[in-house]
């Protein structure tokens, strides 16, 4: 309910979940969890900078790849995490 009515809260509540959810025992630490969450938010601040500038620019081709590519490095770093903690708590769960 607070991401809908503070747009600020949606930025770090989806770290407070899965450290909710996260098992006691597990081999992901909170240093893999904010890895993942920095990563992520990360990617949120170049990707909409890129299209910001793309909005904003007059030229004939306002695609920059130098962002596209930042962006998508900041992705694959944030999903390399993500994928281990969704194997740690797929485990305890199971």
């Amino acid at each position: 309910l607070w991401s809908w009515l503070v747009p600020v809260v949606s930025l770090w509540f989806p770290r407070r979940m899965i450290v909710d959810v996260m098992p006691s025992q597990t081999d992901v630490s909170i240093r893999d969890i904010n890895t993942w969450w920095l990563s992520f938010l990360g990617w949120l601040l170049v990707n909409d900078y890129g299209v910001a500038l793309s909005i904003q620019s007059a030229e004939t081709n306002p695609i920059h790849p130098n962002f596209e590519i930042a962006g998508a490095c900041m992705l694959t770093a944030s999903y390399l995490v993500w994928k281990r903690i969704v194997v740690a708590v797929s485990n305890s769960t199971s």
